[in-house]
């Protein structure tokens, strides 16, 4: 810590031995302390973005499949109710046939 620091802690009517301890004490504290610096930030900004693309991907890959699957899905809706109505209009063909 700077001499500052610790002139300013003695003109606070603090003895000269409390005032070196409190800096001491929050000069460990901050080295304790893991602080990020701009190569950690820089690497981790391209990891994010690496992670970032590999899941945009994954989902692009996804909701590909979803849209092949309900385009199959639409088909068979499709057949299914075609079929359906082409059912129903030779029933009643055949009720109309039957009812004469």
């Amino acid at each position: 810590m700077p001499a500052s620091n610790l002139e300013v802690l003695e003109k606070s009517d603090l003895p000269p031995g409390q005032a070196r301890a409190i800096l001491q004490a929050v000069d460990t504290e901050l080295v304790l302390r893991n602080y990020a610096t701009k190569d950690d930030l820089t690497a981790a900004k391209v990891e994010l973005k690496a992670d970032l693309t590999a899941a945009v991907h994954s989902l692009e890959l996804k909701i590909e499949g979803l849209r092949t699957e309900m385009h199959k899905l639409a088909s068979t809706l499709v057949l299914w109710t075609a079929g359906f109505w082409l059912s129903a209009i030779a029933l009643l063909f055949g009720l109309f046939k039957w009812l004469k």
